[in-house]
C-alpha cells in the first residue's frame, strides 16, 4: 500500500482505529516535499499528536498500558501488520516509541521468515525525529533487516551518548552505557545514509553493526559553511562496523597472541563489494586506510570532491605500527569499476 501526498493533512486520522492488515507486506507513506526537513518545527502542529499519526489510533486501541520507568507506555497485544516486510516513511513520522511494538516479530526460519526486511526513513524535521533510545529499540525489532536507508533522519546530535553521560544520574549513565553497544544486523546487505550533520551520521553508524554488508552509500549534505568537512571519523567507524566483533579473548588482552590471525572471526575481512561516496572528503591517508579495509570491493562510485579518494587508490608504502618496517599496500585489489561524477560530467575507469 502506498500513499503519496505533498502535505501532512491527507494523512490525518479521525481517531477511529483502522482494521488489522494481516497480509499487508509493504507500506509506503510519502510526504513528497523534502524541504520539510530543513526546519525544526513540524507543520501542521496539531498532527504531532500521536493519536492523529498514521496507525496511531490502531496502536492505541490494541494496546495495554504498561508502566516502564514510571511512565505509561503503550504496547499492542499483537502486531496489526504481522506480514509487513517493507516500510518507507518519507516526511511522515509515527509514534516512534510505539513503533517497535507495531512491527512484526522477526524470525529467520527458512520456511516462514517474518519481520521487516526493508526500512527507509527520510526527511524528518528535528521536532519529530527519534531519540537515540527509540532508534535503537526500532533496530532491535529489525534483526532480519536486509536494506536500511536513512536520508536526513535519525537521532539529532543532542541525543548523543556522550551528552547523556554528562547530564543524567548514575542509573541513567548505566542505561546510556548500554546504548554504546551496537545493534547487530546480521542480514543487512545494503545501507544508504544521507546526512546533514556529521554528529548525526556518527550517532547512526555507532548504533549498528553490519558484518555482511555488500553495498554502502554515504552522501554528505552538510551546509558548505558547516565545518568540519573532514569525514575521516565516519569512514573509520563504517570500517569497524563492517567487520565482525573480535573474539572475547581479544577484547581482554592486548598481547600479540590474542590479535593473531589464528582467530577466524577476527581475520574475516569486510564483505563490501559496492561503494558510493557522494561529497565525502578527507585526507588521502584516511581514504587509504578505509580502502585497505575493503579487499573485496569491485565497484566504486565517487561524486564531487574526488581528488583525494582517487589518489588513495594508488599502491603505496605503509609504515607498520609494531616494527620498524614498511609494506607495500594495494587498496581494493579486486576493484573492477570506478565511476567518477563531477559537475554533470562522468568518467568511467
Amino acid at each position: 500500500m502506498s500513499h503519496w501526498t505533498n502535505s501532512a493533512s491527507p494523512m490525518e486520522f479521525d481517531g477511529r482505529p483502522g482494521p488489522i492488515a494481516p497480509i499487508l507486506e509493504s507500506l509506503v507513506l510519502m510526504r513528497c516535499n523534502e524541504w520539510v526537513s530543513c526546519g525544526y518545527r513540524f507543520a501542521p502542529a496539531k498532527l504531532v499528536n500521536p493519536f492523529y499519526l498514521p496507525l496511531g489510533a490502531s496502536l492505541l486501541e490494541r494496546s495495554s498500558s504498561n508502566v516502564v520507568d514510571g511512565e505509561s507506555e503503550p504496547r499492542p497485544l499483537c502486531s496489526p501488520v504481522p506480514k509487513l516486510k517493507n516500510l518507507k516513511l518519507w516526511g511522515t513520522h509515527v509514534d516512534w516509541r510505539s513503533l517497535p511494538y507495531l512491527l512484526p516479530a522477526p524470525s529467520s526460519h527458512e520456511v516462514s521468515m517474518t519481520g521487516l526486511t526493508s526500512l527507509e526513513l527520510a526527511y524528518h524535521c528535528g521536532q519529530v525525529r527519534q531519540s537515540t533510545e527509540e532508534f535503537r529499540h526500532m533496530l532491535e525489532k529489525c534483526t532480519v533487516l536486509e536494506e536500511l536507508i536513512i536520508r536526513i533522519s535519525g537521532p539529532l546530535p543532542e541525543d548523543d551518548i556522550q551528552l547523556d553521560l554528562s547530564r543524567h544520574r548514575q542509573l541513567e549513565r548505566e542505561k546510556a552505557e548500554q546504548l554504546t553497544v551496537p545493534v547487530l544486523l546480521p542480514r543487512l546487505s545494503k545501507f544508504t545514509l544521507t546526512y546533514d550533520s556529521q554528529n548525526t551520521a556518527l550517532g547512526i553508524i555507532r548504533s549498528v553493526r553490519f558484518p555482511q554488508l555488500r553495498e554502502l552509500t554515504l552522501e554528505n549534505r552538510t551546509h558548505w559553511d558547516d565545518f568540519p568537512w573532514d569525514s575521516s571519523f565516519i569512514l573509520a567507524l563504517c570500517s569497524s562496523r563492517m567487520t565482525p566483533s573480535p573474539a572475547p579473548n581479544a577484547r581482554r588482552s592486548n598481547t600479540r597472541v590474542s590479535t593473531s590471525t589464528s582467530s577466524p572471526t577476527a581475520s574475516k575481512p569486510a564483505q563490501l563489494t559496492t561503494l558510493t561516496l557522494d561529497n565525502i572528503d578527507t585526507c588521502p591517508t584516511s581514504f587509504t586506510d578505509f580502502f585497505v579495509s575493503l579487499p573485496l570491493l569491485t565497484s566504486l562510485t565517487l561524486r564531487d570532491r574526488c581528488t583525494n579518494a582517487l589518489a588513495a587508490l594508488h599502491p603505496g608504502v605503509r609504515h607498520l605500527e609494531s616494527v620498524y618496517a614498511t609494506a607495500v599496500t594495494v587498496p581494493c585489489p579486486k576493484l573492477e569499476r570506478v565511476l567518477v561524477s563531477v559537475e554533470d560530467t562522468e568518467e568511467v575507469g
